[in-house]
């Protein structure tokens, strides 16, 4: 069976729909409790309190509020059943200057425009991380 194929068969067997889920809070995700799995294709928190001019379409306000809101927002689509998955817009801040079709200069990465990681964001993700699948096999 080739790669394509595969793919394909995932798709079908998982019915997985794509979320963009720029939401402010997790509680969007007490509406998925049935249907089709849902797969959040991309969600951030930003802040402009360290380097950045705009904090994204979702500002927590600090490094420590985008750290507790990204774990909030991973704990709660562990928790929800039809969520297979998240994931996290991009690696990297946009560039200062912005991007360079439309402008957009978001603190919205795990890194800065620099590559420095932001430590709270970094603990964070590690914390969530490694009760993961502990956590999702709790919420079945």
């Amino acid at each position: 069976m080739n790669t394509s194929c595969a793919m394909i068969i995932c798709l079908l067997a998982v019915a997985a729909a794509a979320l963009g889920a720029q939401q402010s809070t997790e509680r969007m995700l007490d509406k998925l409790d049935s249907g089709p799995a849902e797969l959040i294709g991309e969600f951030h928190f930003g802040a402009m309190d360290r380097g950045m001019f705009l904090p994204g379409l979702v500002d927590a306000g600090s490094q420590k509020a985008r750290a507790e809101s990204f774990a909030a927002y991973v704990r709660s689509a562990v928790d929800c059943p039809a969520v297979v998955g998240c994931h996290w817009c991009q690696y990297a801040d946009e560039p200062i200057t912005g991007r360079y079709y439309h402008g957009e200069n978001y603190n919205i990465g795990f890194v800065d425009v620099t590559d420095t990681p932001y430590p709270e964001l970094v603990a964070a993700a590690r914390k969530v991380g490694a009760d993961i699948y502990t956590r999702r096999g709790r919420a079945r």
